[in-house]
């Protein structure tokens, strides 16, 4: 078994679950962020955000995002969508890049006062202690 692979990016075998209710909970769960970008990318991008701050799941809201932003299509209300989203949830990480991307937008608007508030409350998360 040498050439087996010791990861996937395919879901395990549904059949792995007992209930069928579990499977359909996992096949709807991963088929979710696939949904919201493709409902994302039918509307038009002042509609993006909205609709999807219409799902419930806050990962597939910073998944959804970042998809619309590596293709060039992020409003900055989408953007700051993904930064809500990211601080409710207490996610330093995807919230440090998120503000970084909304400082770059500020900085191309030549909007200084609002980078600068931008880069003081990204120390302040950078500041904080990580949860035990």
């Amino acid at each position: 078994m040498r050439n087996q692979r010791l990861f996937s990016l395919q879901p395990p075998h549904l059949d792995v679950f007992p209930q069928p209710r579990l499977r359909d909970v996992w096949q709807s769960k991963a088929e979710l962020p696939l949904k919201i970008s493709q409902a994302a990318a039918r509307a038009g991008p002042e509609q993006t955000a909205a609709v999807i701050a219409g799902q419930s799941d806050p990962l597939a809201h910073l998944v959804a995002a970042g998809a619309r932003f590596a293709r060039g299509q992020a409003s900055p209300q989408l953007v700051q969508l993904a930064v809500d989203t990211a601080s409710r949830q207490g996610w330093r990480r995807p919230l440090l890049a998120w503000l970084g991307v909304q400082e770059k937008l500020a900085e191309g608007r030549g909007d200084e006062p609002e980078a600068a508030r931008l880069r003081r409350r990204m120390a302040i998360v950078n500041q904080e202690k990580p949860r035990d």
